[in-house]
């Protein structure tokens, strides 16, 4: 036996026993859940060559064999140094994208995760609602309470909100309490960023809630052009009635000379979409 094909067969866990990287990983990330210092920490880029190679067994392992890991990275998560947050946070990630029960798998966790949207570290917010609102089949319901009333801080900057809205609407679209909110902050703010992403998200989502379709009308017919773009955008994903709903105005846009170039295409597209 050549000493390549011995080291490719022993690279293979025996059927039934836990894959040996899950627990080099774990062993890692315990290490650095225990660091008092950054000094001894990797930093999420230097962590990222042991996470690639494991996207198979973190998609196809059953998940008691994930679970072990997931403990240790979802009680690093408190860790003192912000760095170690960060790289337990890059490895549930990896977890949270491959596997589709990761809401399940990751369910006991969820309230240091959420504990993260308010990390100090100004870095670690973002990528914690990343991770949320990855988790499959979908976000666990409970987290519409637990965002709501982050959305509605005017203490966090809109950015922070924005990335919560998308979580928020990746959790529920449907929900009348929760478009309320978000609506409700977005016409406060009046910032013409967040509107743009949240008609994005609205579109992302095929949210068919009258509350949004009328701010849909409302945003077609704004005097910023950028507002208008998303606005028309957002009905890209959409079908059927909504999209006949909108019908006559996206015409009205499309024959517009006064319109840009790129709003008057994207109204044709959709317009071709209508059945």
């Amino acid at each position: 036996m050549s000493i390549i094909l011995f080291a490719l067969i022993a690279s293979i866990p025996l059927q039934g026993q836990p894959d040996w990287r899950l627990a080099d990983l774990q062993a890692k990330l315990e290490a650095i859940a225990g660091a008092t210092s950054s000094d001894s920490v990797p930093t999420p880029e230097a962590l990222f060559p042991l996470l690639a190679p494991l996207e198979s067994v973190f998609k196809t392992a059953p998940a008691e064999d994930i679970r072990p890991l997931v403990s240790v990275a979802g009680n690093c998560l408190s860790a003192h140094v912000a760095v170690a947050r960060k790289d337990c946070l890059s490895a549930l990630l990896a977890i949270a994208l491959q596997r589709y029960d990761s809401a399940a798998v990751l369910s006991p966790h969820l309230s240091r995760l959420a504990a993260l949207l308010d990390d100090d570290d100004l870095s670690i917010p973002e990528p914690a609602a990343f991770v949320l609102a990855t988790l499959h089949p979908r976000p666990p319901p409970e987290l519409v309470g637990i965002v709501m009333p982050r959305v509605a801080d005017p203490k966090r900057s809109s950015e922070e909100v924005t990335n919560l809205i998308a979580l928020l609407l990746t959790t529920d679209s449907t929900s009348v309490p929760a478009i309320k909110a978000v609506l409700d902050v977005v016409k406060a703010r009046a910032d013409r960023g967040m509107t743009g992403r949240v008609l994005q998200d609205f579109g992302g989502a095929k949210c068919t809630s009258e509350l949004v379709l009328d701010f849909i009308d409302e945003s077609l017919n704004s005097a910023d052009a950028s507002i208008r773009d998303a606005a028309v955008s957002s009905l890209l994903p959409q079908s059927g009635a909504v999209l006949r709903r909108f019908q006559a105005r996206l015409m009205q846009i499309a024959a517009d000379s006064d319109e840009t170039e790129r709003i008057r295409k994207t109204a044709e597209e959709v317009l071709r979409s209508i059945r």
